[in-house]
Parts: structure tokens; C-alpha cells; sequence
């Protein structure tokens, strides 16, 4: 099973401060090192898009849409 469509967006990467980057995550997860942003913060993308003729594919004789809002 997969799903096919298209995706169409804008991406936006904010350099937050990373110990507020890293409060969103589980206890057990860790920010990896990177050097995209200054140091002490970290890359945060935010997608903005549409999606278009999006399904997933079971069979290939059966179709069903994928509607998101």
C-alpha cells in the first residue's frame, strides 16, 4: 500500500533557540549537531502546500481519495 499524489508547497526554516527545539521532543530524543544555522539554535522547516489528486493505492482496481484540511 502507498499513497500517489502531488504536493505543491513553500518551506520556511526558522533558526529557534535550540533548547526550546529541544522541549518539543520526547526525553528519550536529542537535537542532532548541525551547522545550518548559528550556533544555539537550530533549523525548524514549516511546510505551507496543497495536495492535489492525492490516494492511496490498495488494489489497482480499487481507488479511494484522500481529502485533508
Amino acid at each position: 500500500m502507498h499513497g500517489v499524489g502531488h504536493y505543491l508547497c513553500t518551506i520556511v526554516v526558522l533558526p529557534l533557540e535550540a533548547s526550546l527545539v529541544q522541549s518539543w521532543l520526547p526525553d528519550e530524543l536529542e537535537l542532532a549537531p548541525q551547522s545550518i544555522t548559528p550556533p544555539g539554535t537550530h533549523p525548524v522547516n514549516i511546510l505551507f502546500g496543497d495536495e492535489r489528486d492525492v490516494h492511496i493505492n490498495i488494489f489497482p482496481f480499487f481507488h479511494m481519495d484522500y481529502m485533508e484540511s
